[in-house]
Formats: C-alpha cells, structure tokens, sequence
C-alpha cells in the first residue's frame, strides 16, 4: 500500500513540477530539459568509448555498505523499471503545464 501511494505521489509531483515550471521566468522548463539532456551523451561516451560497451564486472556483484559480499541477494530488477512510467510522467508535467497556462 505504501508503495503505491509513493507512486501516486510521484506522479502528483511531477504535476507541480509542470504547473510551477515557470515561476523563475518563461522558458524555465525548457531550458531545465536541456540542461538535463546535456548527461546523456556524457554518459554515452563513457560507456560506449571508454568502457567499451561494457558494465564493469563489480556492478554485478552485489554488495552493501562496507563492500562484503550479502549472504542472500536479491534477484536484479530491471534498470528502467516499468516502460509505461516514462511517457505518463512526461505527459503529466505537460498537462502541469498547461493547466498553469
């Protein structure tokens, strides 16, 4: 239960992020996009040309805090999570958006 009411809330935040996007001047939310897109090829080139495409192996290995290895691990999930959150949460900043028109 209250892992979906985190959900929903995060959902309910990206709205506010929409709707507020621009109290620091127009365009905020724009300019805030852009700045954000400009790690993606940052993190390109350190993936694809440094590591070679490659994960380091220790990112595999599950460890806590201190480096020791867990005696139990949990099975790895997904990076991306569910598919369907991605473009309901970018439509629900759009229509935060909007609705402060």
């Amino acid at each position: 239960m209250l892992i979906a009411l985190g959900g929903f809330l995060a959902f309910v935040n990206a709205l506010l992020l929409g709707w507020g996007a621009n109290v620091w001047g127009g365009g905020a939310l724009l300019t805030g996009l852009v700045f954000a897109a400009v790690v993606v090829p940052v993190f390109a080139f350190r993936h694809y040309v440094r590591d070679g495409g490659k994960f380091p192996d220790s990112m595999y290995t599950p460890t806590d805090a201190t480096g020791a290895v867990p005696a139990t691990a949990a099975p790895a999930a997904p990076a991306s999570g569910p598919t369907w959150h991605w473009p309901v949460a970018c439509f629900t900043v759009i229509i935060g958006h909007l609705l402060a028109g």
